[in-house]
């Protein structure tokens, strides 16, 4: 009942918006306009990002209480952080193929869509490079009443590239190619099973210890192409300061384009240490925004 009250609120306030412009829509439709153009990318300003908040049963859960709804598969060891998403621990795998190896634990909210995760899942375990987060096992897990899904995801050992940049630590020309190769190899792998990341940022990209490879990880807001919308049309769901224009304004078939966008993004906060449009997803909404003019420092 609470997530049917969220979802008739949500869908009161876009037919409030949409108001305004009921005119023009029929127009369009009449006349067989695309409903979506570059014009109307620049016109709109993009829409505030709406999250759910992660259940208190899950952000309260023990490590012991984990441990025992996964039946034992892991031993959960303690949070590694939470959002608004899912929640994520560190646990190793008792049994199994899975047994000793490290693993991320992450415990989605039980309003996502259960078949999302499992096209996720199933596609992450076609798909083996070094620059993306593999999946080794799935299931649902319960304590008292309450029930969840969760993902193993392969652990990576390293530091994000946000905490690196946090602590004043840019990125040189040659590492930030090196990037730029990494996770463009990623956006191509997950788009060959037409999967869009949706969520590409330094927070989102690990720098790993030892091999130096840059790793995308967190696909808590990916979608799938044959996976049936799970949100209204013209809500946004990515963060600001990272969403291309047609992500910002809720267009549904995204491609990987979007990703390519939030990568240029990502790189040139890599290279420069700061944000290029400070965070503020307006300055992006241009049909060709001019970053590079943003930079504060010369690039060799």
């Amino acid at each position: 009942d609470r997530i049917k009250r969220q979802w008739r609120h949500r869908a009161w306030e876009y037919l409030t918006d949409c108001a305004g412009s009921i005119r023009s829509a029929r127009y369009r439709i009449l006349h067989g306009r695309p409903m979506f153009d570059a014009t109307t990318v620049l016109r709109s300003q993009p829409r505030e990002i709406r999250r759910v908040p992660l259940p208190n049963w899950i952000s309260r859960a023990s490590p012991a209480q984990l441990t025992k709804a996964l039946k034992s598969s892991f031993e959960v060891h303690g949070a590694i952080g939470t959002g608004g998403q899912a929640a994520l621990y560190r646990a190793t795998g008792t049994t199994g193929p899975n047994k000793g190896a490290v693993v991320a634990l992450k415990i989605y909210d039980p309003a996502g869509a259960q078949a999302r995760i499992d096209l996720e899942v199933k596609a992450m375990k076609k798909i083996n490079i070094p620059y993306l987060a593999s999946a080794l096992d799935q299931g649902i897990l319960s304590i008292g009443s309450n029930s969840a899904a969760w993902v193993a995801w392969e652990f990576i050992d390293g530091e994000s590239l946000r905490t690196r940049l946090t602590a004043g630590r840019k990125l040189s020309p040659v590492e930030a190619a090196r990037l730029g190769v990494h996770i463009a190899t990623a956006v191509e792998a997950l788009w060959s099973h037409r999967i869009v990341h949706r969520d590409i940022k330094p927070d989102n990209v690990m720098c790993e210890t030892g091999t130096g490879h840059f790793v995308l990880v967190d696909l808590g807001l990916a979608r799938h192409l044959s996976e049936a919308s799970i949100s209204l049309p013209g809500t946004a769901c990515g963060t600001a300061g990272y969403m291309s224009p047609e992500q910002a304004v809720g267009e549904r078939r995204l491609t990987s384009h979007s990703d390519v966008f939030a990568l240029g993004v990502t790189l040139i906060e890599a290279l420069d240490g700061r944000h290029p449009t400070a965070g503020s997803q307006s300055a992006l909404m241009l049909p060709t925004p001019n970053l590079i003019l943003l930079l504060t420092t010369a690039i060799p």
